[in-house]
């Protein structure tokens, strides 16, 4: 039944199903697009390195979502940076950022800010991920094992 009622559906036609439900044609458009997948995103993976003293990860889906966390800790603070954002296939990265330090020391306290960045991302020869603007310095994140 379910055979006929999608070549009834790709010929065009209204039918009239089993139960008695009358089933109309899908638009082409609709049909393209539910058999199409979207593209994957050239960065898709998972990155791993260091960015500014931080060591973390980053992660980018098929779809160009983005998300990540950097951190550092020593015996008198801990620093970290978590984000969030999109990346274009052409590598324009746009994020959300929160940076917390924690002072573990004498007057402890935990500073935090969050702002926007906007990058230019490459993957270079090997597969690592170039930022090559945008960051206070260039950084180069190798796919992670």
């Amino acid at each position: 039944m379910v055979g006929a009622i999608c070549a009834s559906l790709q010929a065009g036609s209204a039918r009239q199903s089993a139960a008695g439900l009358r089933m109309a044609p899908l638009p082409a458009a609709v049909q393209r697009s539910a058999l199409v997948r979207a593209a994957a995103n050239p960065f898709a993976g998972t990155y791993c390195g260091y960015l500014g003293g931080l060591f973390g990860s980053i992660t980018i889906s098929g779809r160009g979502s983005v998300s990540g966390s950097f951190s550092y800790w020593s015996l008198y603070y801990r620093e970290s940076l978590s984000f969030s954002g999109r990346v274009t296939a052409a590598g324009a990265m746009s994020l959300k950022v929160t940076r917390s330090i924690t002072v573990l020391d004498r007057g402890r306290g935990t500073w935090t800010e969050r702002f926007s960045a906007t990058l230019t991302v490459a993957l270079d020869d090997g597969g690592s991920l170039v930022g090559t603007s945008g960051w206070k310095a260039p950084f180069a994140l190798s796919p992670c094992q």
